[in-house]
């Protein structure tokens, strides 16, 4: 859109347009959506709240508002069907045997159900129109749904089946992952020459000087108390140990989850690979050696930060956010405590980074066929999911509306309003006459209820236009470790395939590997042990697995390859700037398509 669109907030308008949010059981009949320019359309949601923002909500008419002008269309009715979060599968499994549908209904799991309708028809196949294209009024080559089109390739193959995508997803941080670390520590040691680099270097670090610096931690009195009181790293083997292993298993060249082996010629789970028994057997000599801690196999997540903040352990491998949490907790414990954080390790000094991506989504939209009867028709709830991608809508359906559910400001640099995220929950801030700031957002029930659970229909592949405020340090460098480790990361190449044998037996096929994995880890049995549970592994229905995974491969129109990711890898460096990796052809190839890329339009 090359315009700012302006509330309508005249009476007469707002009460042109009906919209009603009911539950479940109360939407016994859905209307089709007939006329295009007056439709009426229903959404499924989960709900969380006891009670969902409903009609007489400010927010949901303001949506509506926004989007009968921005669509231009005389007028629009949108119902929220509301099922609760803990029975929702099921809602949507009995939505699918009625006659009920839904027009737009959320998928927040991919069952056998969801995977066999979709093959059957049940939902329109989106997989040429969410980067379809058009020309506008100048003749120019433009995206029919410009923020649709900033869906991510990876993602739309994660949530495909047999190579075709059914929904429009919602977006989750792909490069998540980070390093928490206690960055005085490595200062410390660099200063005594018992480290070779000092913190300035953690953004470079090569697997050999990450081993370097756990066992200077663990040996070299990083605290300087002159005792011998720490260690490396924590690992939760008890309930977690795939937060670290996978991270330092990718970085050591192993697949993420899946990946495909040339001298088998077919994809395969990641401890089939040789880069993956490597790391277990580095992490088993780091467990020896006392750099991680002696209760491994024990140790729960839930007590994962208290080895840190009390000062015992150096560094944490989790999600990146981590580090600003133990940095707000650990001021009080030992204040000269510096936190500091990194996304990832390369393996050498020569080897491109890898990073361990999240699978960058949750849940995604689909249009069942039986309720939307023909292509102008999710053509139209296509422009509405596309438009609900606004900033504005974006901004509405998670924060409520602004100046009366949250303050704004004007920063120095021309920016308004900012949000600061104190226990995970979105606030403004605003100035005080002292010049402090506070976090300003209405608590009071009658402003939240007024957007509750409308955040399950935000999507947001437009930033928000809101920025972020934060009162530790550190967290600032969190949003640039997502971007950097977006530019490496690996995906898995089999992570929109089902296994009908998995699905039957995961919970026995992964306790033989987790288990054995913590044994080998924890030296309570040797390499050929563990070979031997990948053996039974394969025996007790890995095989099959692997049989049936190659067989959705193999049908596979667009697979994810070794080739593939490298491209998509290295197409978005060259859209951020970052060139170490580019060859000059690469820079060539990338230029000339975006000199024939469609234009993107500006909000």
């Amino acid at each position: 859109m090359n315009k700012i669109w302006k509330r309508i907030a005249t009476a007469a308008l707002a009460a042109a347009t009906l919209v009603t949010s009911v539950g479940l059981t109360s939407c016994s009949s859905i209307a089709p959506i007939d006329d295009l320019k007056n439709p009426e359309i229903t959404i499924m949601l989960p709900s969380f709240n006891t009670s969902s923002a409903d009609e007489s909500s400010p927010v949901v008419q303001a949506m509506v508002d926004y989007l009968r002008d921005v669509m231009d269309l005389e007028s629009l009715t949108i119902h929220f069907k509301w099922a609760a979060n803990t029975n929702y599968s099921e809602k949507v499994t009995a939505a699918m045997g009625s006659s009920n549908w839904p027009h737009i209904m959320l998928i927040t799991d991919r069952t056998s159900t969801i995977i066999q309708n979709s093959r059957a028809g049940s939902f329109w196949d989106l997989t040429d129109e969410l980067k379809a294209t058009t020309t506008d009024e100048n003749g120019e080559l433009v995206y029919k749904y410009p923020n649709l089109a900033q869906t991510d390739d990876m993602v739309n193959h994660n949530i495909s089946i047999d190579g075709r995508v059914y929904g429009v997803y919602r977006p989750r941080t792909v490069g998540r992952a980070g390093v928490t670390v206690r960055a005085d520590w490595i200062d410390n040691l660099y200063e005594k020459g018992d480290l070779s680099f000092d913190s300035s270097h953690i953004d470079n670090l090569t697997m050999a000087e990450f081993e370097e610096m756990l066992y200077a931690f663990k040996e070299d009195d990083p605290d300087n108390n002159g005792e011998d009181d720490t260690y490396g790293m924590i690992v939760a083997g008890g309930d977690y140990l795939a937060g670290p292993l996978d991270n330092l298993a990718v970085w050591n060249g192993a697949p993420n989850a899946w990946g495909y082996n040339e001298e088998t010629d077919q994809i395969e789970p990641d401890y089939m690979f040789e880069e993956y028994v490597e790391t277990l057997t580095m992490m088993r000599q780091w467990k020896a050696d006392g750099v991680i801690n002696k209760d491994m196999d024990t140790f729960s997540s839930d007590n994962w930060n208290q080895p840190f903040l009390l000062g015992q352990a150096g560094v944490i491998i989790d999600v990146a956010d981590r580090a600003r949490r133990v940095a707000a907790s650990i001021e009080e414990l030992i204040p000269e405590a510096r936190v500091d954080l990194f996304g990832y390790v390369t393996k050498d000094e020569n080897t491109e980074p890898r990073t361990y991506p999240t699978t960058g989504y949750s849940g995604y939209f689909v249009l069942p066929t039986a309720s939307v009867e023909n292509e102008e028709q999710r053509d139209l709830l296509l422009s509405l999911l596309d438009h609900c991608n606004d900033t504005y809508i974006t901004d509405l359906l998670n924060y409520g509306i602004e100046g009366e559910s949250y303050e704004t400001i004007t920063d120095d640099d021309g920016s308004t309003t900012t949000v600061v995220y104190p226990e995970g929950t979105h606030y403004a801030r605003i100035t005080n006459p002292d010049g402090t700031e506070s976090a300003v957002k209405s608590t009071e029930t009658a402003r939240t209820s007024e957007y509750a659970d409308l955040n399950q229909f935000a999507m947001g592949f437009v930033d928000t236009g809101l920025t972020t405020y934060y009162t530790v340090e550190v967290a600032k460098k969190t949003d640039q470790v997502y971007d950097d480790n977006e530019l490496y990361k690996v995906p898995n190449v089999a992570e929109a395939y089902v296994s009908a044998t998995y699905s039957r037996h995961s919970t026995q096929l992964d306790a033989i590997m987790n288990a054995a994995t913590v044994k080998y880890i924890s030296g309570a049995i040797d390499l050929d042990d563990w070979y031997a549970e990948r053996d039974r592994w394969l025996e007790q229905g890995g095989q099959k697995v692997i049989e049936e995974m190659n067989e959705s491969y193999r049908e596979d129109t667009d697979p994810v390859t070794d080739e593939s990711i490298k491209e998509d890898n290295h197409r978005l460096q060259y859209e951020r700037g970052v060139y170490t990796w580019l060859t000059d052809a690469e820079i060539a190839q990338f230029s000339q398509e975006d000199a024939t890329k469609p234009e993107t339009e500006e909000e």
